[in-house]
């Protein structure tokens, strides 16, 4: 994320599920890595460029976007080549498909 210009802070937190949970991310969203960009939401490994996607489009009514688990085809991970999902949620955690990687 560092080298498509966003500026990381990392924190570790005791109550991060509970933090989680407070931001719309339910537990079928849920993966390894929580980000906050701008008043979204991003689950685990969602590729860059659907971030930068988000951030330009402001969807009415979407909290974030979730790539749930730890899909092998997704970035950083590479372990994979089968497709994944990649959805946006609302505030109360209700997914939609956003994109097919």
């Amino acid at each position: 994320m560092e080298k498509n210009g966003f500026k990381i802070t990392v924190e570790n937190k005791d109550e991060f599920s509970q933090l989680k949970r407070a931001n719309g991310v339910s537990e079928e969203m849920a993966s390894c890595h929580t980000a906050f960009v701008n008043g979204y939401v991003i689950e685990g490994h969602v590729p860059v460029d659907l971030v930068k996607k988000l951030l330009a489009d402001k969807p009415a009514g979407v909290k974030g976007l979730a790539a749930p688990g730890m899909p092998g085809a997704s970035p950083g991970m590479n372990t994979g080549h089968d497709p994944y999902t990649i959805y946006s949620f609302d505030a109360a955690g209700r997914a939609k498909r956003y994109a097919v990687r």
